[in-house]
This record gives structure tokens, sequence and C-alpha cells, in this order.
């Protein structure tokens, strides 16, 4: 299937979407192409699965490599990493491996505010984000669409939108016989307290083709997950989509600076790069029949 078929995402609610491709495979996009001093990369991605304690989560520390580097980003030991809530309790994270950090008694609470602290070569590194809730996924189904007479497997499924609030959505989508997952974002700008319906097929491209994408089909495993995520981290993953862009044009307007909330309280003009982001999240896995 050729490029026309290559993204095709739809909201049948008409939820505003954007698509990007393989972010979130607990890493994160820097996409300078100077070969610039390397910066810390913080990626403190705090997940709470539903009818779990959340108590294990762990914290990855890199430091960002030039464009034109081939090798692996150059992982970063010996730092001092906690995570306070806002009454004051604290969750040490200890190395366990080099880079990685990790804790097993971490109190996720829903919409508590929680601070990142990094002390890490010299510095101290800070961010501030709150633990945002998400809805379950109540319904799992498959189905067909037509597109310029040819039919497209997808999968669909709904969640019901909290009233009467803005709500921010991250989906991730990991088929079997794909190497890595996709992710996509949205809002509810349009559907505020409605069900959501969510549908998407496949995108991977069959390697050595002519771009042929492998379509699902009946014994496929799909594992897909729904998180709730912040506004600012909304605007963030905005900007890294649009930056990570490959069709965006050498005319095109500059894109913003993708800045996460992590501060170096030390050095401010050190600002790490990478995100600490805290989420309530919803997994399913579904076999396609």
């Amino acid at each position: 299937m050729k490029n026309l078929l290559k993204k095709y995402f739809l909201f049948i609610s008409l939820i505003t979407i954007c698509s990007c491709e393989g972010f979130f495979d607990d890493q994160v996009v820097d996409v300078s192409l100077e070969n610039a001093r390397p910066k810390l990369v913080v990626e403190a991605l705090i997940n709470w699965e539903k009818g779990t304690t959340g108590n294990n989560q762990t914290i990855r520390l890199s430091k960002s490599a030039p464009f034109f580097n081939t090798s692996d980003s150059p992982l970063v030991s010996g730092a001092n990493i906690r995570i306070e809530n806002s009454t004051g309790d604290k969750f040490e994270f200890t190395e366990n491996n080099e880079g990685l950090y990790v804790t097993t008694n971490f109190k996720p609470k829903l919409k508590e505010t929680y601070t990142l602290i990094i002390d890490v070569e010299g510095e101290e590194i800070r961010a501030t984000e709150t633990l945002i809730p998400i809805p379950i996924i109540e319904n799992v189904r498959q189905d067909k669409i037509e597109i310029f007479g040819e039919e497209i497997p997808t999968i669909n499924f709904t969640f019901q939108d909290t009233p009467d609030e803005e709500n921010f959505f991250f989906f991730e989508y990991f088929p079997n016989f794909q190497p890595q997952k996709d992710t996509d974002f949205a809002d509810d700008e349009f559907q505020d307290g409605n069900e959501i319906e969510y549908e998407f097929s496949s995108e991977y491209e069959i390697p050595g083709s002519d771009e042929e994408i492998r379509e699902f089909k009946a014994g496929d495993i799909i594992d897909f997950a729904l998180f709730g995520i912040s506004e600012q981290f909304y605007e963030y993953f905005n900007i890294i989509n649009e930056q990570s862009d490959p069709e965006v044009g050498p005319f095109s307007l500059a894109p913003a600076e993708a800045k996460g909330n992590c501060i170096n309280i030390t050095n401010p003009e050190n600002r790490p790069l990478g995100y600490f982001r805290l989420s309530e999240v919803s997994r399913e896995k579904y076999t396609y029949q």
C-alpha cells in the first residue's frame, strides 16, 4: 500500500488528534542537528497502570549525542534522585544499572502534585507535575473502513470522557508483528463528556517492500494503552511531533523549541532535555479475528 495510506488514523468522534511514530518507547527525541555540548536527558515517565500498586518505577538518565553520531547516547551514573509529593513524602531512586534508577515504594495518588529532584554532576535539576487520571477502555472491536475502494482492517476502542474539564490523552499501541510501539496524542476539545471512539489501522511497512503496509490479520495480537497527560505535556509532545515530521518542507516556519519541564536550578543556562510525566494508564490486549 502506498504513501496515501501510510499514515491513516481516524477519530470517529472528531477528537482533535496529531500523529507521531516511535516516540514513547520510553525514549526522548532530540532533533537538534548541531554538534552542541551534550545535555542531560531526563526520562522520568511515571506510569500507574490501573489495577496495580504503581510502586515500581524507573527513571533513565543519559546525555544527548550529536545528530550524526551513530553510537548510543551515553548513560549517566552517580546521580541522586528522589520524588516528593505535596505532603513531603520522599521516594528515593537507586541506580541498579548504568543510567537506570529504580524505586519499589512509590505511592501514586491521582491529581497529586509531585516534584522530581535530581542531583547530578554538581547541579540540581527539578521538575513539577501532576498525576493525571484516565478513564478505562470500555470496549474493543475490529472493523474495516473503505478508502478509494479498498477495505482497510482497523481496531476501535472507546472510553468515556470526564465532563466539564479539559482532558488530554496519549495513546500507545504495539502490534506483535512490528519492532516498536506507535503513539498518538489528542484532546477532548469537541467531545467534552462524550463517549470517544478511537480507530486505528496498521502503518507498518513490510521490510524490503515498496512501502507496502502489513495490515492486521487473524491471529495478530495488539497491545494498546491510554494515558492521562497534562496540557503542558500535550503541548511539549506536539512540538516534538512537528520537529520530527519528515514531511515538513524546507520553507515551513521554524518550529518552536521543545522545552520540557525540567529546570536546572544550579545553572539555568544548562537546561536539560526530556520530561517528568505522571500518568494513570488503562491497558488492553486484543487478538485480531
